[in-house]
């Protein structure tokens, strides 16, 4: 039984990946994008694509959790820097 790819709305968004269809939302292009705008939240989407490879899924986990804690430690390290500029300018002006 062979299945024919839908002809709806959707039919451009989706790409033939052997005998299944790949929906817009698992596609790498997707996937990384959301990596960037959502970080650890898009760990389940990297691995519900059925185009990644498993060492792929794993590669991309293991970059988003460092990019991620790379992140929070550098918004740490601005957070006490801007502290430390207000406590100088806050005693100049006393």
């Amino acid at each position: 039984m062979s299945r024919e790819p839908s002809r709806g709305v959707f039919a451009m968004s989706r790409e033939v990946v052997g005998k299944d269809m790949v929906k817009w939302y698992h596609k790498p292009a997707v996937v990384f994008i959301a990596i960037i705008g959502f970080g650890p939240f898009a760990i389940p989407l990297i691995w519900a694509s059925p185009i990644i490879n498993k060492w792929q899924k794993i590669l991309l986990t293991l970059l988003t959790i460092i990019l991620t804690v790379w992140i929070a430690k550098s918004a740490v390290v601005i957070y006490r820097q801007l502290l430390d500029q207000m406590r100088d300018l806050q005693a100049a002006l006393n």
